[in-house]
């Protein structure tokens, strides 16, 4: 994936105690587990308390922390893909969950056995996520509040308003790729615009561990009323030299988003939208 990836769309899920392990320097089989709570991709702050979908741990630092930062590292590279590192002496090999295989996108739950500073990379960008590297976005909008008000006879308004704005944001995410054949004919980065067959009529089942890949209708069919990160900004969140992201709700009418072709004639590639986003605060991943 050459390609730069600019948009992440982010949405939370709630995970049970993840019983995770790990055989290196700190011990055969020691305990790493991840606690139980709502979690977030990359979008969110790693000290989050889990307690809802609008207080979402960050999954890719608290697993770090879990496995422990010293003897391992676990990060998100430029594709988006997430890559675990083993720091310490001799081998090290972790031993996930399905779930958390699933979420981060890798193809088996056993990562490693890996020497001092080798790396493991999933093969698929996380679930729960929607990648784009273009989007056609006009940015936040001003909607006004509810008023009722009436011109009287002799020219003057009465009226009531509650004194209350939103921000609003249409977007159509851009140059997709169809699926993973279309991914890995063209090379292309963001997050598949069309469902596997199997997931194509129910992409709601098994919420939270659908095997990956994802897609953008998988998203649109789980994250109804869910508080999700946005951000246009996503290189920067990577190389950690911006911090700050959008909360948003996903509002209709997303949930009837159209897909077309990105370029006449060429199958390999889709836009998705428009998607309207609704802004309720600021978020910080540190």
């Amino acid at each position: 994936m050459s390609e730069t990836l600019y948009y992440l769309l982010a949405q939370p899920y709630e995970l049970g105690a993840q019983a995770i392990t790990a055989t290196d320097s700190g011990g055969t089989g020691r305990a790493t587990p991840l606690l139980s709570g709502w979690y977030r991709t990359l979008l969110a702050p790693t000290a989050g308390a889990g307690g809802g979908h609008d207080d979402p741990r960050e999954i890719i630092g608290q697993l770090e922390s879990a496995l422990g930062s010293s003897l391992w590292r676990v990060e998100m590279l430029a594709t988006g893909l997430v890559r675990i590192t083993y720091l310490s002496t001799g081998t090290g090999t972790v031993t996930l969950t399905n779930d958390v295989r699933n979420l981060l996108g890798f193809a088996s739950s056993t990562v490693g056995p890996l020497a001092t500073n080798a790396s493991a990379t999933a093969a698929y960008l996380p679930t729960h996520c929607v990648f784009a590297p273009g989007a056609s976005d006009d940015g936040w909008q001003q909607v006004s509040g509810r008023a009722s008000v009436s011109a009287m006879p002799d020219g003057t308004a009465y009226g009531w308003q509650d004194g209350r704005v939103s921000q609003s944001r249409e977007i159509t995410l851009q140059m997709l790729p169809r699926d993973e054949d279309a991914r890995a004919l063209v090379s292309a980065a963001g997050t598949n615009a069309l469902d596997v067959s199997s997931t194509r009529l129910d992409p709601g089942a098994s919420e939270p561990g659908q095997s990956p890949p994802w897609s953008v209708p998988m998203t649109l069919a789980t994250c109804a009323g869910l508080e999700c990160g946005w951000t246009d900004r996503l290189p920067e969140i990577i190389a950690g030299t911006h911090t700050a992201y959008d909360e948003v709700y996903v509002v209709p009418p997303s949930y009837e988003a159209k897909t077309t072709l990105s370029i006449p004639g060429y199958d390999q590639r889709r836009d998705i939208g428009p998607l309207t986003l609704t802004w309720a605060a600021y978020g910080t991943v540190t």
